[in-house]
């Protein structure tokens, strides 16, 4: 049998070759992949700017968190979000054009309004809201502004002068919202108590004074602050809850920090003391796990009571959490053994103690909540 075979076959072919070549003799080809090229190095700078961005965000509202004297608007390379700009970027350089928002000390200017840009398309944080926002732009080695064009000019003229990419990201800070696992230290101490140690009275109206050498004692339940802020129950106000000695009911997990339990109806938050608890218990944290905070002068955080509840069955007991501290130990005097401070040498009663100062520091983990602080703040992205 004659084999039929199809005659369109033999016309057909060349076609490809021929339409490849209308392309390129029209340049189309060329075109789409020179934008191909310069596309892709956009999306690339934009993912390093928005890194950098976030970085620099989160550095811009840790150094405001902690006070006025850190808190800067400046966008030079030599600051912190200048650095981490700088750090997230390929070629380790990029623009920071703005370092802008809000903080209780006015030091950061009000963001620009009206602007689109990737990351902050969102509407700005409520009023009243401490945030840092920062504004990060491309800039090459050799201080362009623009991507260099590696085919886009070869093939759209001179006049192209390549991409330009912005990014953009928030930081928020504020008091934590109340944990179970919130990193708190295993003791307590009175909001009076707080309150007496950083210059305030019971409205607040001043602004707290950090970093005075205290000794905190932990401390005769039938001793009272001079400060009581409408703190009451047996033993006077501000005492230490009767036979617990300041200590509180560790957590599960680490036996030097407290166990929280939050009540999910009211929000309320408490936290056990458990009486037969010896006080020398915490001192094993002091020499142990602590020592490196101690020894490095880093925060640790306190949580701070404004209620203490009925002991019951004479075992067992509650302080209602106001909000949490943070602390600086910088020696103590715990069950006899003395490990001096620079602001301390020796025991100041046979009471257990800590010296050290309060301050004003980030915590690493943890969700904004609402109100007042107490120095403890939590830091995050928002959109």
């Amino acid at each position: 049998m004659r084999r039929l075979r199809d005659v369109r076959a033999g016309r057909e072919r060349g076609a490809v070759a021929v339409l490849i070549a209308i392309l390129l003799g029209s340049g189309v080809l060329l075109t789409c992949g020179a934008l191909v090229v310069d596309v892709g190095g956009g999306y690339a700078e934009r993912a390093q700017l928005q890194n950098g961005a976030d970085g620099a965000a989160l550095a811009a509202a840790d150094a405001c968190a902690v006070g006025a004297n850190t808190c800067t608007g400046s966008t030079d390379a030599s600051s912190a979000a200048g650095w981490f700009a700088d750090a997230n970027a390929n070629d380790g350089t990029s623009a920071v054009t703005a370092v802008c928002g809000h903080d209780a000390n006015g030091r950061l200017q009000a963001c620009p309004t009206g602007t689109q840009v990737s990351g902050c398309a969102s509407a700005a944080p409520a009023a009243g809201s401490n945030y840092a926002e920062v504004h990060t732009r491309t800039r090459t080695t050799s201080g362009s502004g623009f991507l260099p064009p590696a085919f886009g000019r070869a093939v759209l003229g001179s006049h192209y002068p390549g991409m330009q990419e912005d990014a953009c990201a928030r930081a928020e800070w504020g008091p934590p919202v109340p944990d179970p696992d919130l990193g708190a230290l295993g003791i307590t101490v009175s909001r009076s108590e707080w309150l007496g140690a950083v210059g305030e009275d019971c409205t607040e109206s001043t602004a707290p004074q950090y970093s005075q050498a205290q000794t905190l004692n932990f401390h005769d339940p039938s001793t009272s602050d001079s400060t009581t802020c409408g703190l009451s129950g047996s033993g006077g106000a501000g005492a230490d809850s009767s036979g617990a000695f300041g200590l509180t009911e560790p957590s599960p997990t680490n036996g030097c920090l407290t166990q929280f339990t939050v009540n999910a109806q009211s929000g309320d938050t408490s936290y056990g003391v458990v009486t037969g608890r010896q006080p020398g218990t915490f001192g094993s944290c002091l020499s142990g796990q602590l020592k490196p905070d101690i020894d490095g002068h880093q925060p640790v955080f306190l949580p701070i009571y404004d209620d203490r509840l009925p002991i019951a069955n004479g075992t067992k007991g509650e302080y209602a959490l106001w909000r949490i501290a943070a602390f600086v130990i910088t020696g103590y005097c715990w069950g006899g053994d003395l490990y001096p401070s620079a602001l301390t040498t020796s025991c100041p009663s046979s009471t257990d103690s800590i010296f050290g100062y309060f301050t004003q520091a980030v915590m690493p983990t943890g969700t904004i909540g609402s109100g007042k602080d107490a120095g403890a703040y939590v830091v995050q992205l928002v959109n």
